[in-house]
């Protein structure tokens, strides 16, 4: 699907809702999300890009009733962002590129009143090093 001057890819790769490969394109930016109810199918995929220049942010797991074993994990590149207490999601390649996405979600979400006066952001950064 070609959304202005984004290319956005969704290959659903296996049984369940939790199988999917979502691969966005904007210029020469690539920015991929992948989810697996397997963490070892889902740390194999990330592997695949090692000697690559992929930045993955860290494995996150989420409970989900509807998964085999009511989990699934989650990896994306790039960075994302997700508001507490407030349906506001958003991501971006860059950090200055998040904070600029992170402004205009705000601005969306809430109406003048009752958006907040200042943003504040947590940032968690894993590193791997070798032992």
């Amino acid at each position: 699907m070609l959304t202005g001057d984004k290319l956005v890819l969704q290959n659903d790769i296996g049984t369940t809702d939790a199988h999917v490969l979502v691969v966005h394109v904007t210029g020469r930016t690539v920015t991929m999300t992948y989810t697996n109810v397997h963490l070892p199918r889902l740390l194999f995929f990330q592997g695949m890009f090692e000697g690559h220049d992929v930045r993955w942010e860290d494995t996150r797991s989420r409970k989900d009733a509807g998964m085999e074993d009511g989990v699934y994990h989650l990896c994306v590149d790039g960075y994302t962002a997700r508001a507490l207490g407030e349906s506001v999601f958003t991501e971006a390649d860059t950090l200055p590129e998040l904070h600029k996405m992170i402004q205009d979600a705000v601005r969306c979400h809430f109406d003048e009143n009752d958006m907040p006066k200042i943003i504040r952001l947590h940032i968690v950064q894993e590193e791997v090093i070798a032992a």
